[in-house]
């Protein structure tokens, strides 16, 4: 700091300092030798001021009345697209319009998004249907028992299955996955052929990412490729993945590998703001 100070031609000093609950210093302050407050307000800005009339548009005015929103929705159910029900605003509301389209497009996605929730009963009937229609498609559901909830899924095509049989020396397991709207992790098996192409095994959808959750995963993709267990097995560095493919894996002489993608997307996240790079 003092090195960057005389090349810019001034001098620095120590300023107020910050402890924690324990009185320990957790922050030093370093300001200019100069430093002063200013004694007066000076009501000029670095850039164009938003005239009167137009500041019902800025993003803190923009807001939907009540009455409006429930009329959106209406005019929604009834298979209005968003140009549609502006227009029709515009016209019924004209004295109170200040939003713009992305304002309407949000609002639409945020109450719908809340609405259409995941309906697993026709995902496990679509499950059945493939299977009556192809008997070599693998699939298993869980359950649960106590509340009869849809808990996990599994399913393999028969061509994944193939293609499996030939290239299963290295597998990847992702599931960092997770939908927006179901808040529920999507797992990917992948692997790669001889043309370096990526290619999807398994997949399956977890309700949650706990120890007991990957062992039903590991276990029914082992059982679905009739224990023909990957030679490298790679997943992220998730503690509760680790001690499962240990169990697992292990019997059958798989190899345990961290893909280095997702350490180093980790490392940014964690340490960027400790190291400062980018």
């Amino acid at each position: 700091v003092k090195t960057y100070a005389k090349q810019q031609g001034f001098q620095v000093r120590l300023g107020k300092i910050e402890k924690n609950a324990i009185g320990q210093i957790c922050k030093r302050t370093i300001v200019c030798n100069r430093e002063d407050f200013p004694d007066k307000n000076l009501n000029e800005h670095n850039h164009s001021i938003v005239s009167g009339i137009f500041c019902k548009f800025m993003s803190e005015e923009r807001t939907i009345p009540i009455e409006v929103q429930e009329r959106i929705l209406l005019l929604r159910r009834a298979g209005c697209n968003v140009p549609t029900i502006r227009a029709i605003l515009k016209e019924e509301f004209s004295d109170i319009v200040t939003w713009i389209y992305d304002d309407l497009y949000n609002f639409i996605y945020q109450k719908e998004g809340i609405r259409q929730e995941f309906d697993s009963n026709d995902f496990v009937k679509k499950l059945e249907h493939l299977k009556s229609q192809d008997n070599e498609f693998y699939y298993e559901v869980l359950i649960d028992l106590e509340t009869n909830e849809f808990r996990q899924a599994i399913w393999m095509f028969p061509e994944q299955r193939m293609n499996y049989y030939h290239f299963y020396d290295i597998v990847i397991f992702d599931n960092t996955y997770k939908t927006n709207r179901f808040e529920m992790p999507f797992g990917i098996f992948t692997g790669v052929n001889n043309y370096g192409q990526s290619m999807y095994f398994v997949r399956v959808i977890m309700s949650d990412k706990t120890a007991e959750s990957f062992i039903w995963t590991f276990t029914n993709f082992l059982k679905m490729v009739n224990n023909t267990s990957p030679k490298v097995f790679l997943t992220d560095e998730d503690q509760a993945i680790i001690k499962v493919v240990d169990l697992i894996f292990q019997p059958h002489r798989t190899k345990h590998a961290l893909c280095l993608w997702h350490l180093m997307k980790n490392v940014v996240k964690n340490l960027n703001g400790i190291l400062g790079f980018k």
